[in-house]
């Protein structure tokens, strides 16, 4: 029975706030499944396909807080690659930036949910 030899990896990831925003957060979801080589949210993660990935996205904080000390948030966006500048606008200045990102994890769950169900 292989479903005995399979196993499941759970692996949690983050959303920094310098990636708020739709865009952004769509574009951060991409780099870090691309970093753990898989192409979706529940992917096939091994050669043998004994072993399920499951990656866990969580925003990291809800929005940049020039009140916490090490939050540099206008400094960080400088410090961005333009292509991220480009994916949308700074979080910082967006207090509500957070729930742009929510509806993208949303969509992308429920993307990776219908994938899932056309591969069974």
């Amino acid at each position: 029975d292989s479903s005995r030899n399979s196993s499941v990896i759970h692996v949690v990831t983050k959303i920094w706030y310098t990636h708020l925003g739709y865009e952004r957060t769509k574009l951060a979801v991409q780099e870090s499944l691309k970093k753990l080589h898989v192409d979706n949210v529940a992917s096939d993660g091994s050669s043998d396909g004994q072993n399920l990935l499951r990656v866990h996205l969580i925003l990291h904080w809800p929005h940049c807080d020039p009140n916490i000390s090490w939050m540099e948030c206008e400094e960080e966006e400088e410090r961005l690659p333009q292509y991220v500048k480009d994916a949308g606008p700074p979080p910082h200045l967006n207090p509500n930036a957070w729930k742009d990102s929510w509806r993208a994890l949303e969509e992308l769950y429920l993307q990776d949910r219908r994938h899932q169900r056309a591969r069974h």
